[in-house]
């Protein structure tokens, strides 16, 4: 499935970490710097089947750029899944990904986020803090929620487009399987939608 990342990693490179992480475990993904991008360049992501979100969290919110190019970018339907790396306190910091989804239709299927070493603002008089942050266990953590994601996609376009039908028309019993553990059990049994009917 075509899959890429959108990323914007300043300072210490942390969210890149988990990025590269990922690739190097999938060769096959896109990557693409939102940084390198001019203010009114837009990539065109229509071909993708997921697209991944990573930033660091700067001042409780994403990255700017990111913001921008997701609000002009992203495309009802289109599925999209959070990376991100932040110095203070575990917090929802997906809220900023999901709200830009729902105001743009798309899917937001879910984030994975871990501590990153912060300088930014108040930290640097202090030397930092999560210093030492990803670490290797926190970055197999974001390769391991990668497979998830794309294992709860589907890995067939018979597969991708019943797990469509399913998350459009049926999405509480879709969260139930995700939830559950279940969804390679509902896509081993065949594509057939009335297997969730009441």
């Amino acid at each position: 499935m075509r899959t890429i990342i959108l990323y914007a990693s300043r300072h210490h490179g942390n969210t890149k970490k988990l990025v590269d992480a990922i690739v190097e475990a999938h060769p096959e993904i896109d990557t693409l710097d939102v940084k390198s991008l001019g203010k009114n360049e837009y990539p065109d992501l229509h071909e993708y089947h997921l697209i991944g979100v990573a930033t660091g969290i700067y001042y409780s919110e994403i990255d700017k750029d990111m913001a921008r190019v997701l609000t002009n970018v992203l495309q009802p339907q289109d599925k999209v899944f959070g990376l991100m790396t932040y110095g203070g306190k575990n917090k929802w910091y997906g809220k900023d990904i999901d709200g830009i989804c729902r105001m743009r239709q798309a899917i937001f299927m879910g984030v994975y986020g871990c501590p990153g070493f912060d300088t930014w603002g108040p930290f640097k008089l202090t030397g930092g803090v999560q210093k030492g942050h990803p670490t290797a266990e926190e970055i197999k953590g974001a390769v391991d929620f990668f497979d998830k994601i794309e294992d709860e996609y589907g890995d067939t376009p018979a597969q991708r487009a019943e797990l469509d039908w399913l998350l459009y028309n049926k999405p509480l019993e879709y969260a139930q399987l995700v939830l559950g553990g279940e969804m390679g059990h509902y896509l081993s049994l065949g594509c057939d939608h009335g297997r969730l009917e009441d």
